[in-house]
């Protein structure tokens, strides 16, 4: 099953997906080893090449997990470097209107479906060995476009974009939501709430709903209310692991 019939499955076991910020192929393979059901790279908070990202594509790739790129931003220049570069979708951040959506769905898709400009030789088209139509009717049939609502004005316009054809995913970005919102933090009872309000409506909608979490406890109520993919972020996994081990052995010299 593609990650796009996966994501937009009706029932079935929710997703979890891995961010990573550095242009490091083996962090992406390791991950990839590990099990998640595929790859954020993440060009918004991260720090990416155009050769940096075709190489993290390409390590996922290898391993049979699917890689999408979040995006800087919604310019559609960086959506089809992105998928030129062989991800099967962008995840699009910060996005606070149907328009917009619209406009992300035009860039991510190949005529007739959208604006998507075809480069022969782009490591999607095999650098010249895939024939042209099988690379757009593989893009056609599996590119993934994900929106991120995390500011006040998305979620005021979230019954608009959920109308918009062709976005598969909605990613509700509680860090900035949070923020937007002038709630101390996400845990915050209040953006809960908000969440409980938000995840039934983007389910009902058809459309997968997506969620960061950091702690794994968040899971099952997320699930039950209607996510159908979670995000963890690698970085912060090994942050955690580190801190774990130094605190471990200190802990063991003071016996």
């Amino acid at each position: 099953m593609t990650l796009k019939k996966a994501l937009t499955a009706s029932s079935g076991a929710p997703l979890m997906g891995a961010f990573v910020g550095l242009a490091s192929p083996p962090m992406v393979e390791m991950a990839a080893r590990a099990g998640f059901d595929f790859i954020i790279l993440d060009e918004e908070h991260g720090a990416f090449s155009r050769p940096g990202m075709e190489e993290c594509v390409r390590a996922a790739r290898s391993l049979g997990t699917p890689a999408i790129v979040r995006t800087a931003d919604a310019d559609p220049t960086r959506i089809q470097a992105a998928l030129d570069s062989g991800a099967t979708g962008v995840q699009i951040p910060s996005v606070v209107t149907a328009d917009e959506a619209g406009a992300i769905v035009l860039a991510s898709h190949f005529p007739p479906s959208g604006r998507r400009g075809f480069g022969s030789t782009t490591m999607a088209a095999g650098y010249g060995f895939r024939q042209r139509s099988d690379v757009v009717g593989e893009a056609h049939a599996e590119t993934v476009v994900a929106v991120q609502v995390e500011s006040r004005r998305g979620v005021e316009e979230l019954v608009r974009i959920l109308a918009v054809d062709g976005v598969d995913a909605v990613f509700l970005g509680t860090n900035d939501l949070s923020l937007d919102y002038g709630f101390p933090s996400p845990a915050d009872q209040r953006m809960v709430s908000l969440l409980e309000d938000l995840i039934p409506m983007i389910a009902a909608s058809g459309k997968a709903c997506g969620v960061h979490v950091t702690d794994l406890a968040q899971v099952e109520p997320l699930r039950r209310l209607g996510v159908r993919y979670f995000t963890v972020a690698v970085m912060a996994l090994i942050a955690q692991s580190l801190r774990a081990t130094v605190a471990d052995f200190r802990s063991r010299l003071e016996h």
